[in-house]
């Protein structure tokens, strides 16, 4: 909608104003369709996230599912810590794959 808007030369205030019309309370802030407005003035055509550089948005893998539960079949009282340091991913993740992806209650104390 946002690029139709652009291509029909429609200011941003009214591209806005039409998105909140129909998306109300789910429609993108001013500020967004600004940053699109920018993006395709920069001849952006593409409406696909563009691939970013750096650390993945995810540390939760199946390779790092795998070597969670290999870590607990080599050593049962392996703690958090431990995992992340190992593995070299957050004790969050490790947490989430621990509990929803390997079923794990809790780690021995």
């Amino acid at each position: 909608m946002m690029f139709y808007d652009f291509m029909r030369k429609i200011s941003v205030e009214q591209c806005h104003d039409n998105l909140v019309e129909a998306f109300q309370d789910q429609a993108p802030s001013k500020r967004t369709v600004e940053r699109w407005y920018l993006d395709f003035r920069r001849e952006r055509t593409s409406l696909q996230d563009e691939a970013r550089s750096g650390q993945p948005s995810t540390a939760v893998t199946p390779e790092t599912i795998a070597a969670d539960e290999t870590l607990m079949r080599e050593d049962s009282r392996i703690n958090y810590a431990q995992f992340a340091e190992t593995l070299k991913i957050g004790k969050a993740a490790i947490n989430t794959i621990l509990h929803d992806y390997l079923g794990v209650r809790r780690l021995a104390a």
